[in-house]
């Protein structure tokens, strides 16, 4: 089994740790723990005098599937079950996946006899108030993280941060709060490679890293970083045109390195599966502990620009039916921007900025003048943002005979988040015609954080992101109108002399629409 890579595990006073005795429980319900299972367990229950724990916090930073949920799992039982502590908050991004670790814990106190004998069964399931509670009075609570959630816990004992990749401040605020008045408190992490804009786990990894922080345990298992045979290549997986040989992200040894499951509860044939089908930064984050941190500059982007290049695709080209994004930038000097987004054969997106000028008044002849976009390509819809600069546009639209769809707050916010998505995840391909609008606004776009939701960042002013905006109102409106890539019509009927001819599936020359 492969060494963590990083490790810090602070001395307890005590020189005593009860690590022991949750493994035990582990095994009594049929999940044995390994030697690193038992090196962590050994960390979170160290103790500098009874029932103050040495480390305040424990952090695992581990891929995905191999060790560090089920080891906190049954760390949070262990709680409750062999130390009597009286309240443990589990909390994850999501409520499915908060709800997935309290069926998996429900399954394992279920498999127990005697543990089940001393809960109240079954456990209460009810959406919001998922908890394991024992006879006597303890209990886990799981709970998915919210602005707001998890304030009025008072007296927790204990809380572990599932996903703590995606951890905001406003959650650790008000989490962290509630253990101010518990002695011997204890708060737990496990995570996956952090995001650019994980900043609460970040903060974490570097004092992990650095070491000699009294109160923080910190484990991560990861692969080094190392260079490609090759410069300048893009990790694209095997079997798609643009793999070069050498990438470092097939070498089975960093594999090996990165995850401690890998040979024993993960095949080596499912390792190979995931770098085939997962985007590339996505398997190096996920399965090689690859950070994605920020510029040096500090600036967190909203996009990854090396993996928007690596979009580009010089055959890619749209199917009926396509929509328009439509999108104006804000400030004295305004620019409009039109994109059209449709399905592509392969079932992905084909997504572009076909005009960008500054001024607003050529927009309206753009779209329903002679030889304009809706005369030569028929969109589906027009899609805006009502509550940007383009909503000022909405009158003479309407007034034109358009029924534009008009976006709200929440579903701009979605519009944005979908378009980040489906770069990272190569669900969008772009022409490689020059685009240099909308490359700027992708290389520089920002979030703009508004309560739980974010968005491009409009306000530094100038055309960015506006472009952006537009292609990403278009892609939004396309999954409204055609959730599903449009079949290509079959050959005609030979029985059927004259038969009209269909518009579903034909190729769009978008390239050259020109106004």
């Amino acid at each position: 089994m492969p060494e963590p890579l990083h490790r810090w595990v602070p001395v307890p006073k005590s020189g005593e740790s009860d690590g022991d005795l949750a493994a035990e429980l582990g095994e009594s319900v049929g999940m044995v723990m390994d030697n690193d299972q038992v090196d962590i367990l050994n960390a979170i229950f160290a103790e500098d005098e009874p029932e103050v724990p040495t480390a305040f916090e424990a952090a695992v930073v581990a891929p995905r599937q191999n060790i560090k949920t089920s080891t906190l799992e049954i760390a949070a039982l262990a709680d409750v079950f062999t130390f009597g502590q009286p309240l443990h908050v589990w909390t994850a991004h999501l409520y499915s996946t908060t709800q997935k670790s309290f069926e998996h814990m429900v399954a394992l106190v279920g498999s127990n006899e005697d543990l089940r004998r001393r809960c109240v069964w079954p456990p209460r399931a009810a959406h919001g108030e998922q908890a394991i509670e024992l006879l006597t009075g303890e209990k886990i609570e799981f709970r998915a993280r919210s602005r707001g959630g998890g304030r009025g816990f008072a007296g927790v004992a204990r809380i572990t941060f599932d996903e703590a990749l995606f951890l905001s401040s406003l959650a650790m605020g008000a989490l962290l709060p509630t253990l101010a008045t518990v002695r011997g408190a204890q708060v737990r992490y496990g995570a996956s490679a952090g995001f650019e804009d994980s900043d609460a786990l970040r903060s974490l990894r570097d004092r992990g890293r650095k070491g000699g922080d009294p109160r923080l345990a910190y484990f991560e298992w990861g692969a080094p970083r190392v260079p490609c045979l090759r410069k300048g290549c893009l990790h694209i997986q095997p079997g798609l045109p643009g793999h070069q040989p050498g990438c470092a992200l097939d070498r089975e040894d960093l594999w090996y390195r990165a995850n401690p499951a890998l040979g024993r509860r993960i095949h080596i044939d499912l390792m190979r599966s995931f770098r085939r089908s997962l985007p590339p930064e996505e398997f190096s984050r996920e399965f090689l502990t690859w950070w994605e941190d920020p510029p040096e500059d500090g600036i967190v982007h909203a996009i990854d620009f090396a993996a928007w290049k690596a979009r580009r695709d010089a055959k890619s080209c749209a199917l009926d039916p396509v929509v328009v994004g439509l999108d104006v930038s804000p400030g004295r000097v305004q620019v409009a921007n039109l994109s059209v987004a449709g399905w592509r054969e392969d079932g992905r997106m084909h997504g572009e900025l076909v005009m960008s000028a500054p001024g607003t008044a050529w927009v309206l002849p753009a779209l329903i003048g002679p030889g304009g976009l809706i005369e030569r390509v028929d969109p589906a819809a027009l899609v805006l943002d009502g509550r940007g600069p383009a909503g000022s546009l909405l009158p003479e639209i309407r007034a034109a005979g358009l029924d534009p769809r008009v976006l709200t707050s929440g579903e701009r916010s979605q519009a944005d988040e979908g378009l980040v998505a489906a770069i990272e995840n190569d669900q969008l391909r772009l022409p490689r015609l020059p685009m240099p609008a909308l490359d700027a606004a992708a290389e520089a776009a920002t979030w703009r954080e508004s309560g739980d939701v974010r968005y491009f960042d409009r306000r530094a002013g100038g055309a960015a992101p506006s472009p952006l905006v537009a292609l990403s109102l278009a892609r939004f409106g396309l999954l409204e109108v055609a959730a599903v890539p449009p079949r290509r019509p079959g050959p005609p009927p030979e029985a059927i002399p004259d038969a009209a001819p269909t518009s579903a599936g034909r190729e769009l020359d978008l390239l050259h629409i020109g106004f």
